[in-house]
């Protein structure tokens, strides 16, 4: 699939960014600030139903560092097929900041002080998921995307629990 609709106009998709479990992520080609996930599970309806959840209560406006779905994607049938979400551009995964190796090489100015900024910016996004009404029930290294300036983001959204 090349193709996703997203409210009623046609997008197409970009490079695959990523792979995993449920499905695949790719950038919107023409829109570099959006990405789109797209499931190869399944089990779509209670995916569906959730997702819509999520949009409907803009969870992505109350924790915008948090790439909560933003939009339904949609198969040229009108069938579910994921949903869009803000980019993590510019960001490392969290292993490739606590493992010394890697750190040196993807964050080779990071120093005790920096490490400690990163810490209390994932509890902070942490508590905006929260704060948002949402809980994350499975707290995962590779769900964390760290910058440079240490701003932490979070990913794999759709795994929240949500009411």
């Amino acid at each position: 699939m090349r193709e996703i609709v997203v409210d009623d106009r046609v997008v197409r998709l970009g490079d695959r960014l990523g792979r995993g479990g449920e499905g695949d992520v790719y950038a919107l080609a023409e829109n570099r600030a959006l990405a789109a996930k797209i499931y190869t599970v399944a089990d779509l309806k209670s995916r569906e139903s959730k997702v819509s959840a999520m949009v409907q209560a803009e969870l992505a406006k109350k924790a915008p560092l948090v790439a909560f779905p933003v939009a339904i994607a949609r198969r040229r049938d009108g069938s579910f097929a994921g949903f869009v979400m803000s980019l993590v551009a510019g960001h490392k995964p969290l292993h490739e900041l606590y493992s010394p190796g890697p750190r040196k090489q993807h964050f080779p100015h990071a120093d005790y002080r920096f490490l400690v900024r990163v810490s209390a910016n994932i509890c902070r996004a942490v508590a905006s998921v929260h704060k948002s009404g949402c809980v994350i029930g499975d707290i995962n290294h590779s769900s964390m995307l760290i910058s440079p300036k240490a701003v932490a983001a979070l990913i794999d959204a759709d795994s929240f629990q949500v009411s």
